[in-house]
């Protein structure tokens, strides 16, 4: 069984929106973008800036046995975010396919004012 052990970089950004990662296989799921990384070989690295995809940028992947690692994926934050767990979060490692957990971005749900 293929295992993702994601490093995730905090960037401060006005636009945040939600995260959205899932797993499946040797396949990466980042928001609407499957990246199916069943190409890379024992021992591959895939460099960074490699996939054309502003959270991937500065990615490098690497394959090592059955783990495939994303070293310096952003993970944007809210400006007004304290949270440890979020503002220095520790790699996420995973072993099931289906959605992947991460920290609280420090988003706000605001009331929509445009609904009827």
């Amino acid at each position: 069984m293929i295992e993702f052990n994601i490093k995730l970089t905090p960037q401060v950004r006005d636009d945040v929106s939600v995260l959205v990662l899932a797993k499946k296989g040797e396949i990466l799921i980042l928001q609407d973008l499957a990246l199916d990384l069943s190409f890379l070989a024992d021992g591959d690295i895939l460099p960074a800036g490699a996939i054309e995809h502003p959270l991937l940028s500065e990615a490098q992947i690497r394959r090592r046995g059955n783990l495939l690692e994303v070293d310096a994926l952003v993970f944007p934050i809210n400006p007004d975010c304290t949270d440890p767990v979020a503002c220095f979060p520790e790699p996420v490692h995973v072993v099931q396919d289906g959605p992947i957990s991460l920290p609280d971005q420090g988003l706000t749900i605001q009331e929509d004012t445009h609904a009827n």
